[in-house]
């Protein structure tokens, strides 16, 4: 089982099956031609259907001010239809049950480079 690695841009969404030993697989992109949650909904189901029975959770990072604890969404930056959403809920809940992360871009970037770091670097 993989996880789903979803990054939603402002202007493309990446997005690639991860397995347990960090192998990245089926990587895509497609436009972030989003200006609803409706919008969103669709083209996230676009994404997880054809992959759905490898996906043991999804991992979004998104602009925006996130609450990573509660997958709560005040505010999405570029994508301004995000106002005030329990963003990893709604998402699992059309998607049903999938357990779901999401994380601030920036942070998520910092967080990957730190691990980066971390696993790269050899003790002194």
């Amino acid at each position: 089982m993989s996880i789903l690695a979803i990054d939603v841009g402002g202007t493309n969404i990446k997005y690639a099956l991860v397995d347990r030993e960090d192998r990245f697989f089926s990587r895509g992109v497609i436009p972030t031609a989003i200006r609803s949650l409706d919008d969103f909904r669709a083209t996230i189901m676009r994404i997880y259907e054809p992959l759905k029975e490898q996906v043991e959770g999804i991992a979004f990072s998104m602009p925006g001010i996130i609450d990573a604890q509660t997958g709560f969404m005040y505010s999405g930056g570029s994508l301004s239809w995000i106002h005030n959403i329990a963003m990893a809920g709604e998402v699992s809940g059309f998607l049903s049950g999938v357990p779901v992360s999401i994380e601030n871009d920036a942070k998520a970037a910092a967080l990957a480079e730190l691990e980066s770091c971390l696993l790269y670097t050899s003790p002194s």
